[in-house]
């Protein structure tokens, strides 16, 4: 488990009568962070830098931060857990969950692992045999090479489940596209 650590720095002395304020009213004091479809600032550059550093090992570029999907993601999230598929094809999905986090835990789902989860299944790809298949969806997203942005979305729903969505553009996973579009780790 990650913990993220603030460091307070303030301008402000104290005069030599005022006791200390204890540490739980100085994170009171703290601006929270802006938060965007369910995501930081800090977590959307962790999910961008996770896909990039991934697919850097596989030789294609790295991916931009994509609002419209993340905004898509975001509605898709929004009805949970009712949540449908996009028939639309517009955006590739990758989707993480995690049950029965606490809201007060929620900082405990790092959004890296999600990714890393995802990239997981290298281990399973048959570069040799290059294709799509359900164990192994989610790898070749994230390092498809006609994918060019990434946008995703994090909500707590009413069934107790934690979940990410990105949403990939343009989407991957395309039938015929493998070998053009999934590379082994380059050396």
């Amino acid at each position: 488990m990650s913990q993220l650590v603030f460091t307070f720095h303030s301008s402000r002395t104290l005069s030599p009568t005022a006791a200390p304020r204890p540490a739980s009213a100085l994170a009171s004091l703290l601006p929270s962070p802006p938060v965007y479809n369910g995501l930081t600032e800090e977590e959307q550059m962790i999910i961008l830098g996770t896909h990039n550093m991934e697919r850097e090992k596989h030789g294609v570029a790295s991916l931009y931060w994509d609002s419209s999907a993340s905004d898509f993601a975001g509605r898709h999230l929004s009805g949970c857990p009712g949540m449908v598929e996009d028939v639309s094809h517009q955006y590739g999905e990758n989707l993480f969950g995690i049950c029965c986090l606490l809201p007060e835990e929620s900082s405990y789902f790092n959004v890296s692992d999600a990714v890393i989860s995802w990239y997981s299944e290298l281990s399973d790809y048959k570069f040799e045999n290059p294709g799509y298949s359900l164990g192994t969806g989610h790898f070749t997203q994230i390092v498809w090479k006609s994918t060019k942005g990434v946008g995703c979305a994090k909500k707590m729903c009413s069934d107790d489940w934690t979940y990410l969505d990105c949403n990939y553009v343009p989407p991957g996973n395309v039938i015929g596209q493998f070998s053009q579009n999934v590379f082994s780790i380059k050396s």
